[in-house]
């Protein structure tokens, strides 16, 4: 960002050596060169202040992320130690696919699909509320003047 400053600088400094040359008293070259020292000096500390200040900022910001990442990276590891790996006995490639035939709810859906009993659709009701994706009728109430569907196929 520097960088970006510099040519603003330089025309100031050059911007004023010629206004005060071409316009001011020829009489006063000593002010006018002394004035052009002190400008120069001046624009080179303010610039350079502002480059040490942008270098400590990055530096502050690497050091920041650096320490984010370290915490993470440990935060994981403890998570993973305190966390027993499951053991089972199945092959890595019947972990990663699940068609419902290893669990229990694989079973009780094809027992409602075979059409068995009513309990087990009773059974099947439960694990709908218990997950969350069966509605109580109770919480079902349709506005009374809105549009639910118009129309067929």
């Amino acid at each position: 960002r520097w960088m970006i400053l510099f040519p603003p600088e330089v025309a100031q400094v050059l911007m004023y050596a010629c206004c005060s040359l071409y316009f001011g008293p020829a009489a006063k070259l000593t002010t006018v060169f002394l004035n052009l020292m002190t400008l120069t000096l001046l624009t080179l500390g303010a610039g350079l202040g502002r480059r040490q200040i942008e270098y400590h900022e990055r530096l502050a910001f690497v050091q920041v992320v650096d320490e984010k990442t370290r915490r993470v990276q440990m935060e994981h590891r403890l998570e993973q130690l305190s966390e027993p790996p499951a053991h089972t006995d199945r092959r890595d490639d019947e972990l990663t696919t699940s068609d419902g035939a290893t669990n229990a709810t694989g079973d009780l859906f094809r027992s409602v699909e075979g059409g068995q009993s009513e309990e087990n659709l009773e059974q099947l009701c439960q694990l709908g509320y218990k997950e969350h994706w069966l509605v109580p009728v109770a919480d079902l109430r349709p506005l009374p003047n809105a549009l639910l569907g118009s129309g067929g196929f």
